[in-house]
């Protein structure tokens, strides 16, 4: 398993997405941990593959937390 942690003043997630993709091209289980927007999650939605992929989104407040069900689960279906 490859680990990221993927945090406010690093790499943007557009910049991130090759590297991303090459951990996936290798066969490795892919675990991206941090604060994620909406628009980091449709862009890892575009171009990542589900398999092997493992999201663990810290969000800053726990009222957030069923908006991001929701944006997930119409992203998905």
């Amino acid at each position: 398993m490859f680990q990221i942690n993927r945090d406010l003043v690093g790499m943007r997630t557009e910049e991130m997405i090759p590297y991303l993709k090459r951990v996936q091209d290798q066969k490795r289980r892919l675990l991206i941990r941090g604060s994620l927007t909406k628009e980091d999650l449709r862009l890892m939605h575009a171009n990542l593959s589900p398999s092997g992929l493992i999201l663990q989104i810290v969000l800053d407040k726990a009222d957030e937390t069923e908006d991001y069900i929701e944006f997930i689960n119409d992203l998905i279906t």
